[in-house]
């Protein structure tokens, strides 16, 4: 399912257009060699399409319509045993980062913090964490 930063299909998880807009564009302007997009704005859709869809890596927001806080991360880790998570999002929050990289997540980037290259960076670092795994 990993594949080395090539042809990587990825998920976001954002539930603000303006923040997805920016991600996306972030994404493209990268690095990194995409070939599939695909977003949604609810956790209970996102498990859906992890089990349909081949997803390399997920970039979270914790702040959903159907999910708050780390239970955003919490609810999708079963769903997610092969696949990178990075948390996106507003909350500059280091115990709930430290909370969530404790429970699995891969990274946690604060939006507004971070440009296309640190987040390309973290892609792949994740990705190879999870190789190794």
């Amino acid at each position: 399912m990993q594949k080395m930063n090539h042809n990587l299909s990825i998920l976001t998880i954002e539930d603000n257009p303006s923040d997805l807009f920016l991600v996306e564009h972030m994404l493209r302007s990268s690095n990194l060699q995409i070939a599939k997009l695909y977003s949604t704005d609810r956790i209970s859709q996102a498990r859906e399409m992890i089990q349909s869809l081949e997803i390399d890596i997920i970039l979270l927001d914790l702040t959903l319509p159907d999910s708050f806080g780390i239970n955003t991360f919490i609810h999708l880790k079963p769903a997610v045993q092969k696949v990178p998570v990075i948390i996106l999002t507003g909350l500059a929050d280091t115990c709930l980062a430290l909370e969530a990289i404790k429970e699995g997540a891969q990274d946690y980037l604060v939006k507004g913090e971070f440009n296309e290259n640190l987040m390309a960076k973290s892609i792949q670092y994740s990705l190879e964490r999870k190789r190794n795994l």
